[in-house]
């Protein structure tokens, strides 16, 4: 059964490309023309470290609020019922590092995933 058979018939899965997990056992890609039916939905992962795989339940609150905002570019163009996002990159620093405004003294904090746009950038801080 594909990803489509499964959203017709109620079965409604988000499949995201993010590190390895128990989903990823079996070997497929999202441009297979036949998706795996899932056993189990992976627990969200903010940071993932390195190539990975995941599938999250589209019912996921925090998988919604990730599809934007975020410096992702949409590398899937081949099926629009699969999520599969490459990050552009991510700024790791120490949680007290920040830029001086003025001569105040203020802090400002650092973003931590470049933003792609203006308005993903307002979004972010």
């Amino acid at each position: 059964m594909t990803l489509g058979q499964q959203q017709q018939s109620g079965q409604s899965q988000s499949l995201s490309v993010g590190a390895t997990s128990a989903s990823s056992a079996n070997s497929w890609e999202v441009t297979d023309a036949h998706l795996p039916v899932p056993t189990a939905m992976d627990a969200y992962q903010y940071w993932p470290n390195g190539p990975c795989r995941f599938i999250y339940s589209d019912a996921s609150e925090e998988v919604r609020r990730h599809t934007s905002g975020w410096a992702m570019r949409n590398t899937n163009n081949h099926n629009v019922r699969v999520l599969k996002k490459s990050c552009l990159g991510v700024l790791l620093c120490s949680a007290g590092c920040g830029l001086p405004i003025g001569e105040g003294g203020d802090i400002k904090q650092i973003c931590l995933r470049p933003a792609i746009c203006d308005k993903a950038r307002r979004k972010q801080c």
